[in-house]
């Protein structure tokens, strides 16, 4: 966080006239007000955060370790917003100690976090990761061709301990209709957001567009 706070002092005290964003996502345990504005200061105009889940115990789980919580997720999200960045979530689902009722919370959750955009994933066990190790030497894994590895489609990539795949894909469905299309808070910031920034045709263009292929999904 020191270092950020660094950064972003030099590049205003320089005057360098850029615009950046965080895309690869913070940890919702790095951040404080001044960080934030001081971001906002320096040119970045979008922060992303790997929310995962809705549920604590699956967070701890998953090896988001340290000061990571969803109570903090959520004041981070509020100093980001203060700071005037817009803010991208990702979730996934399916993860390895996930059930039907933690995706569910996870669901709910992405519904109540103040965002601009949401991006939502299966859980996909990529090769070098701690969870690939465990699902490898649990004989767990189905896929060894990483060619087909999409975190965006659905596929048997590991035998799930508590869910099948139709329980996953469900949710995933199920996710993006309660976050995006009938989340009326989404819509109204999106639709704001839009007016603010002289984008309304091009939100307007792009949000049907996204409404129709989502009736694929």
């Amino acid at each position: 966080m020191n270092r950020t706070k660094e950064i972003c002092r030099r590049l205003i005290d320089e005057k360098i006239n850029i615009a950046w964003q965080c895309h690869s996502g913070i940890r919702v345990d790095a951040g404080d007000q001044e960080m934030f504005d001081l971001m906002h200061k320096a040119g970045c105009y979008k922060v992303a955060f790997g929310f995962e889940t809705g549920s604590d115990e699956i967070l701890r789980g998953f090896g988001k370790g340290g000061g990571a919580s969803i109570s903090r997720a959520l004041e981070v999200v509020r100093m980001a917003r203060r700071a005037k960045i817009d803010v991208l979530g990702y979730f996934m689902v399916g993860l390895l100690n996930d059930t039907e009722e933690t995706m569910r919370q996870t669901i709910e959750f992405g519904r109540k976090i103040p965002m601009d955009l949401v991006k939502i994933s299966y859980c996909t066990p990529f090769p070098g990761t701690p969870m690939f190790k465990e699902l490898y030497e649990k004989n767990y894994l189905t896929i060894d061709n990483w060619e087909h590895y999409n975190a965006y489609r659905m596929q048997d990539f590991f035998k799930h301990p508590n869910l099948d795949s139709g329980i996953v894909d469900k949710y995933y469905k199920l996710a993006y209709k309660r976050m995006i299309y009938t989340n009326p808070r989404f819509i109204f910031r999106r639709f704001i957001r839009a007016i603010c920034k002289n984008e309304l045709i091009y939100e307007i263009y792009y949000f049907i567009k996204f409404l129709f292929s989502g009736l694929r999904i």
